[in-house]
């Protein structure tokens, strides 16, 4: 036998190699498909982090007359401004929960990049979350 011989050639190293660099429209959809599962599973924490973003973003009345929720305007007479550890807890709780559906969706898309895989699913979750809670906002005040 000559030493120059590369025996490790086969026709289907090149399909397989194909298969890696462009996934099947099935790894897609499955993985499109689980980053929304995750997303929907997620939800809830989603939509409370979203409502606790939007109690800590403003500045509300502490005297107890009004409501729990008053606005402070000039007939206020004490004040509590916005919570900045509030707005940073709830963006992360909303960016683990994008971040988490992209690490599933990758995990079924099998990119060669994985950190391109997990962006990419990771920003699906995100529009498919705003779209949800559109669609959850609108049931649920009745806007038109």
């Amino acid at each position: 036998m000559d030493g120059n011989h590369d025996t490790s050639t086969d026709p289907l190293d090149d399909v397989n190699d194909a298969r890696v660099d462009r996934p099947s429209w099935r790894r897609i959809v499955g993985a499109l498909l689980t980053t929304v599962a995750v997303a929907v599973a997620g939800m809830p924490v989603t939509l409370g982090a979203a409502f606790w973003f939007a109690v800590s973003l403003n500045s509300y009345d502490t005297s107890g007359q009004g409501g729990p929720f008053r606005r402070c305007g000039p007939e206020s007479t004490e004040c509590d401004g916005g919570n900045p550890i509030g707005l940073i807890v709830s963006a992360l709780l909303i960016i683990g929960v994008f971040i988490g559906a992209g690490v599933a969706g990758q995990g079924v898309l099998r990119l060669r990049s994985a950190a391109a895989g997990r962006w990419l699913m990771a920003g699906w979750a995100a529009v498919f979350t705003v779209i949800a809670a559109s669609l959850v906002w609108q049931a649920l005040t009745g806007t038109r």
